[in-house]
């Protein structure tokens, strides 16, 4: 249905859709009684079409998975993990699953948007006072410096052509630069055939890199651990993992992890023949996931990783200002430094030859 895809449908609206079918479902009621019941209680215009539309597609014969998939609207993750549910007769306990994951994913999201909050300011603000002095005051600056026929320093006449150069075109480079700012960031970070650039930055930050490392080994701890103990087979739950996951790296290891187990090689020899492991997966992590595979306690290992990891997170994501913090003071500093030297050198230089 691709009409539906020009819709946008916030993450609380999909988590409060597979709450109520959970909770209606729990109570032994049929699919389309429930979806029926929901979409009487929707009060947004758009989630209520959908849900309409799923109704329709249920009542025609089609599974909850295929129908939630046909809106187009829902995550890969989400439909695989009904799907899975659905085969094999678990659904209460995957959506169980699937809600409690999307709330820890958001419960990070949510800490990192803060931690992040205060410096993104700091930078912003610079950067917009940084064009403002720029465009209004340079260009008068370069008015007075030239009429005193002074020779300026070099960092001067470049700051000061970059004022004349904004008091000229600056109504239309401003704009360009948003536009082109917006246009690298959405290549870099958004775009599905490119954004895994990206993330090869930012896995290389520091603070970030971190973070993003913790989160994979904490989601792939926490969902493996989880769709084994409802009895789902290792290389459908590693599937399910690789949609859920949205970093590139990870997905192509997890595809590979598919196909290696499925092959029968062990987590072990999986883990040993492929290149750069250690830069997914920690040395640490490695051992005890394999020792929990020979032990036949791999879930209780997983649980042991993912809680280890969940702590790791939350603390990472409480440093990650202070980490970002003194790197965008140091931009801030360079900025406001360049600007006052470039107008105090000449002052300086004007007064040593009147005092001549």
């Amino acid at each position: 249905m691709d009409k539906f895809a020009k819709y946008f449908i916030s993450n609380d609206q999909k988590t409060f859709f597979l709450e109520n079918i959970n909770l209606l479902l729990s109570t032994g009621i049929s699919t389309s009684t429930a979806l029926k019941s929901i979409e009487k209680t929707e009060k947004n215009a758009q989630m209520k079409t959908i849900i309409k539309q799923i109704v329709n597609d249920v009542e025609e014969g089609i599974s909850l998975s295929k129908a939630v998939n046909n809106t187009e609207v829902f995550e890969k993750y989400i439909v695989d993990l009904i799907e899975l549910g659905e085969k094999t007769g678990t659904l209460s306990k995957t959506l169980d699953l699937l809600i409690e994951e999307r709330a820890k994913s958001e419960e990070l999201k949510q800490k990192t948007r803060s931690a992040m909050l205060y410096p993104s300011i700091i930078l912003s603000m610079s950067f917009i006072v940084a064009i403002l002095i720029s465009w209004f005051m340079l260009p008068k600056l370069s008015t007075i410096f030239t009429s005193l026929h002074i020779q300026l320093p070099l960092i001067t006449k470049i700051v000061l052509n970059i004022g004349i150069f904004l008091s000229i075109y600056g109504k239309i480079f401003i704009p360009l630069l948003i536009i082109t700012v917006y246009l690298f960031v959405y290549i870099l970070f958004f775009n599905e055939h490119t954004k895994k650039y990206g993330q090869n930055i930012l896995l290389k930050l520091p603070g970030i890199g971190n973070l993003l490392l913790e989160i994979e080994i904490s989601r792939f701890s926490y969902l493996l651990k989880s769709l084994l103990s409802v009895g789902i087979p290792a290389t459908e739950a590693i599937k399910t993992i690789s949609s859920a996951t949205p970093i590139y790296k990870y997905k192509k290891f997890y595809e590979y992890l598919v196909y290696s187990i499925s092959e029968g090689n062990s987590f072990e020899k999986s883990f040993s023949s492929y290149k750069n492991i250690e830069n997914l997966f920690s040395i640490p992590v490695q051992t005890l996931i394999i020792s929990g595979e020979k032990s036949g306690k791999l879930e209780e290992i997983l649980l042991v990783i993912d809680e280890k990891y969940a702590q790791k997170m939350d603390t990472s994501s409480k440093n990650l200002s202070i980490v970002l913090e003194p790197i965008f003071l140091i931009i801030v500093w360079f900025v406001v430094v360049a600007i006052a030297l470039a107008i105090i050198l000449p002052i300086y230089s004007l007064t040593a030859n009147i005092n001549n």
